[in-house]
Formats: structure tokens, C-alpha cells, sequence
């Protein structure tokens, strides 16, 4: 695909942070799948190997966004990881001590994941650039906060983004690469529709929330 993918896990995607994603999403289903087994009382040949599937198929995504060197993918696996684990448990044993629990857990798998894949011996598997450079997160957040702040509250307009952007990029420090979105759809959107989409995204937010506490408290 792109130089910017040669040699790191993008799967079959352009970009890593894709490949990170999909594994990310591949989780609470894996978590619901050991939550159903561990619901029953006795377990069959083939459950037995569901589990074992299922349970090698988690150490295997948790490992593919380790390799994948996805920033996103290394901030979003904890509460995806702690998530998952309320899942297994089940409503009925959601207390503040099992997420606690779950919590610690994620954080720790994360830091050893880290640890192993930043050692000399892996070196150029999982390496990521958490750096300041012109086209690094932090500067294209820094960037867009800048230009939300300009276009505060009607903003640039829908896909106006790519346009819009290269008046806050330092000059000295413009090449042949060029950002067309934000790495956040949230400021992203801030930027574009202004107060009104933070409203809409903020309603939606809302009701996202809502409907999963409904859901999660039926006991289904």
C-alpha cells in the first residue's frame, strides 16, 4: 500500500489505525461469546472448543493492535479491554470492585504489551511516533482547536476541512504530505458545523448513552 504502511500490521487496510479499529470492534463480540459460555453450568465438546477459540482468538487481536503501532489503538484497547470484561461478568456481578478490577486488569495487559513491544529485541514491531511533528496528532489537534476557536459557532461548513486547514500549518514546516482530516471526528465536526453540530453530537451522545444503560439493565 502507502510507505507510511510499509512494514507495520495494516492487515488488509491503508492506514493501521483501520486495522487497529477492526480489532478493537472484534472484542466485546469475543467477550459476549465467553460471557454466554461462562453462563452455563456444564459445557459440552463443542463449547469446550468455543472457549478455546474463542479465548486464543482475544490473545490474537490483542496482539494484532500491539503490533499494529495504531496510537488510537493503544488508548482505546483499555476501556474496550474493560468493557469486555463486564461483558463476561454479566450485569448481575457489574459491582464497583469488578470494574475496578477489570480496569486494572486492562491497564496492566496494555503496559506489558507496551513493554514487549518496545524492546530492543522487537525493535520495528509496535513502534509508533508519539512526537510533535507538523503531522502528528498533537499538532493537527492543536491546529483545529485553533481554527474551531476562528470559526466559533458557524464554523468552516460541511467538508470544508481539507480547505481550511493549511492557513494553521506552520510554513516552514509544509511538504508534499497534507492533512485532509482532523484524527478526531469530534473536533472535526466542531470545526465544520460549529455550535449546531456540537449540539447534534452532544443530543446524540445523550441518547447513546441512555439507550445503553436501558439496555444493559433489562437483564437480557
Amino acid at each position: 500500500f502507502g510507505p507510511e504502511t510499509h512494514g507495520r500490521a495494516a492487515g488488509v487496510f491503508q492506514v493501521v489505525n483501520h486495522q487497529a479499529t477492526l480489532q478493537l470492534m472484534a472484542i466485546p463480540f469475543i467477550a459476549a461469546l465467553l460471557g454466554r459460555l461462562k453462563s452455563r453450568s456444564d459445557l459440552g465438546d463443542a463449547q469446550q472448543s468455543q472457549l478455546v477459540i474463542a479465548s486464543a482468538a482475544l490473545v490474537l487481536v490483542v496482539t494484532g493492535i500491539a503490533l499494529s503501532g495504531s496510537v488510537a489503538g493503544y488508548v482505546l484497547v483499555i476501556p474496550t479491554l474493560v468493557t469486555g470484561v463486564l461483558l463476561v461478568l454479566g450485569n448481575k456481578q457489574n459491582s464497583l470492585l469488578a470494574s475496578a478490577i477489570a480496569l486494572v486488569g486492562a491497564v496492566g495487559l496494555a503496559g506489558l504489551a507496551y513493554v514487549a513491544f518496545s524492546t530492543p529485541a522487537l525493535k520495528g514491531l509496535g513502534t509508533t511516533d508519539f512526537g510533535d511533528g507538523p503531522l502528528s496528532r498533537r499538532a493537527v489537534f492543536r491546529e483545529t482547536a485553533e481554527m474551531v476557536q476562528d470559526y466559533w459557532p458557524v464554523g468552516t461548513g460541511p467538508g470544508a476541512f481539507a480547505e481550511a486547514y493549511p492557513a494553521y500549518e506552520a510554513p516552514a514546516t509544509v511538504t508534499e504530505s497534507y492533512i485532509v482530516h482532523a484524527h478526531s471526528d469530534y473536533l472535526e465536526i466542531a470545526a465544520e458545523l460549529g455550535a449546531a453540530g456540537c449540539l447534534a453530537l452532544a443530543g446524540l451522545l445523550v441518547w447513546w448513552g441512555v439507550m445503553t444503560f436501558r439496555v444493559w439493565r433489562s437483564g437480557g
